[in-house]
Protein backbone atom coordinates (compact mmCIF):
# COMPACT_ATOMS: atom_id res chain seq x y z
CA UNK A 1 0.00 0.00 0.00
CA UNK A 2 1.31 3.25 -1.07
CA UNK A 3 0.91 6.71 1.39
CA UNK A 4 0.71 10.10 -0.04
CA UNK A 5 0.14 12.68 2.19
CA UNK A 6 -2.14 15.68 0.86
CA UNK A 7 -3.66 18.65 1.85
CA UNK A 8 -6.93 19.66 1.49
CA UNK A 9 -9.01 22.90 1.92
CA UNK A 10 -12.53 22.43 3.63
CA UNK A 11 -14.06 23.36 0.18
CA UNK A 12 -12.22 20.25 -1.66
CA UNK A 13 -13.69 17.93 0.91
CA UNK A 14 -16.98 19.15 0.82
CA UNK A 15 -17.13 18.80 -2.93
CA UNK A 16 -15.80 14.98 -2.79
CA UNK A 17 -18.63 14.83 -0.48
CA UNK A 18 -21.41 15.85 -2.07
CA UNK A 19 -20.35 13.81 -4.93
CA UNK A 20 -21.50 10.70 -3.58
CA UNK A 21 -24.95 12.20 -4.34
CA UNK A 22 -23.92 11.74 -8.28
CA UNK A 23 -23.45 8.83 -10.23
CA UNK A 24 -20.58 7.37 -7.97
CA UNK A 25 -19.69 7.86 -4.90
CA UNK A 26 -16.29 9.79 -4.04
CA UNK A 27 -16.00 10.02 -0.30
CA UNK A 28 -17.96 7.24 2.11
CA UNK A 29 -17.82 6.60 5.67
CA UNK A 30 -18.81 2.96 6.14
CA UNK A 31 -15.58 1.81 6.37
CA UNK A 32 -16.02 -0.90 9.38
CA UNK A 33 -13.82 1.00 11.79
CA UNK A 34 -15.67 4.20 11.82
CA UNK A 35 -18.20 4.59 14.48
CA UNK A 36 -21.64 6.00 13.53
CA UNK A 37 -21.51 10.10 13.11
CA UNK A 38 -23.32 12.37 15.02
CA UNK A 39 -21.58 11.40 18.23
CA UNK A 40 -19.67 14.54 19.37
CA UNK A 41 -21.94 16.81 22.00
CA UNK A 42 -22.41 20.22 20.41
CA UNK A 43 -20.13 22.05 22.27
CA UNK A 44 -17.05 19.57 21.00
CA UNK A 45 -18.60 20.27 17.15
CA UNK A 46 -18.12 23.81 18.30
CA UNK A 47 -14.70 23.75 19.45
CA UNK A 48 -13.35 21.67 16.48
CA UNK A 49 -15.02 24.71 14.18
CA UNK A 50 -13.04 27.43 16.67
CA UNK A 51 -9.91 25.43 16.54
CA UNK A 52 -10.26 25.24 12.33
CA UNK A 53 -11.01 28.82 11.98
CA UNK A 54 -8.29 29.57 14.54
CA UNK A 55 -5.70 27.90 12.71
CA UNK A 56 -4.57 25.36 15.37
CA UNK A 57 -3.39 21.60 14.47
CA UNK A 58 -6.04 19.54 13.92
CA UNK A 59 -5.46 15.77 14.03
CA UNK A 60 -4.76 14.13 10.38
CA UNK A 61 -7.66 12.26 8.40
CA UNK A 62 -6.77 8.98 7.02
CA UNK A 63 -8.25 7.88 3.67
CA UNK A 64 -7.52 4.46 1.94
CA UNK A 65 -8.60 4.53 -2.10
CA UNK A 66 -8.60 0.84 -3.30
CA UNK A 67 -7.13 0.66 -6.59
CA UNK A 68 -5.58 3.12 -8.55
CA UNK A 69 -8.50 4.50 -10.53
CA UNK A 70 -9.88 8.21 -9.80
CA UNK A 71 -13.34 6.83 -10.11
CA UNK A 72 -12.34 4.52 -7.27
CA UNK A 73 -14.46 5.88 -3.73
CA UNK A 74 -12.15 7.16 -1.36
CA UNK A 75 -13.17 5.76 2.30
CA UNK A 76 -12.06 7.64 5.67
CA UNK A 77 -10.46 5.14 7.97
CA UNK A 78 -10.17 7.84 10.88
CA UNK A 79 -11.90 11.29 10.83
CA UNK A 80 -15.49 10.60 9.89
CA UNK A 81 -16.49 12.56 13.00
CA UNK A 82 -14.35 15.57 11.99
CA UNK A 83 -15.00 15.71 8.57
CA UNK A 84 -18.62 15.32 8.73
CA UNK A 85 -18.93 18.00 11.62
CA UNK A 86 -17.07 20.14 8.82
CA UNK A 87 -19.05 19.42 6.30
CA UNK A 88 -22.80 19.83 8.24
CA UNK A 89 -21.28 23.14 9.58
CA UNK A 90 -20.56 24.71 6.22
CA UNK A 91 -23.97 23.37 5.20
CA UNK A 92 -25.05 25.28 7.79
CA UNK A 93 -26.10 22.24 9.63
CA UNK A 94 -25.51 23.48 12.72
CA UNK A 95 -24.75 26.40 14.77
CA UNK A 96 -22.00 26.82 16.92
CA UNK A 97 -23.08 26.81 20.93
CA UNK A 98 -23.16 29.79 23.02
CA UNK A 99 -19.78 28.63 24.72
CA UNK A 100 -17.75 29.30 21.46
CA UNK A 101 -15.06 31.45 22.07
CA UNK A 102 -13.99 34.68 19.89
CA UNK A 103 -11.20 34.13 17.14
CA UNK A 104 -8.50 36.16 16.51
CA UNK A 105 -8.30 37.34 13.41
CA UNK A 106 -5.73 39.48 11.36
CA UNK A 107 -7.32 42.03 9.96
CA UNK A 108 -5.84 45.00 7.35
CA UNK A 109 -5.76 48.55 9.02
CA UNK A 110 -6.95 50.89 6.95
CA UNK A 111 -7.98 55.34 6.74
CA UNK A 112 -10.47 57.14 6.39
CA UNK A 113 -11.11 56.34 3.13
CA UNK A 114 -10.99 52.46 3.47
CA UNK A 115 -7.70 52.33 1.90
CA UNK A 116 -5.17 49.85 3.05
CA UNK A 117 -2.66 51.69 5.67
CA UNK A 118 1.27 50.45 4.07
CA UNK A 119 4.41 50.60 6.36
CA UNK A 120 7.50 52.65 5.10
CA UNK A 121 8.29 49.16 3.07
CA UNK A 122 5.42 49.31 1.34
CA UNK A 123 3.78 46.17 3.51
CA UNK A 124 -0.08 46.57 4.43
CA UNK A 125 -0.03 47.16 8.12
CA UNK A 126 -2.41 44.56 10.27
CA UNK A 127 -3.75 44.38 13.53
CA UNK A 128 -5.28 41.93 14.93
CA UNK A 129 -8.93 41.84 16.59
CA UNK A 130 -11.50 39.34 18.13
CA UNK A 131 -13.98 38.05 15.98
CA UNK A 132 -17.37 36.39 18.24
CA UNK A 133 -18.32 33.45 16.36
CA UNK A 134 -20.96 32.08 19.03
CA UNK A 135 -23.85 30.89 18.35
CA UNK A 136 -24.01 31.45 14.71
CA UNK A 137 -24.28 29.21 11.56
CA UNK A 138 -21.74 29.44 8.92
CA UNK A 139 -23.57 31.78 6.62
CA UNK A 140 -23.64 34.43 9.46
CA UNK A 141 -19.83 34.45 10.34
CA UNK A 142 -18.24 37.74 9.44
CA UNK A 143 -16.04 37.92 6.09
CA UNK A 144 -13.09 38.07 8.42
Amino acid sequence: MKYKPRNYVVSQIKEDYEKKKGQYDRLVFDYSTQRPEGLWASKDQSLLIHSILQGYAIPLVYLVQNGADSFEPIRVLDGKQRLTITYNFITNGFKLSKATPPVRVKVAEVDEFGENIKDEKGVTKTKTVLVEIKNQKFSQLPEE
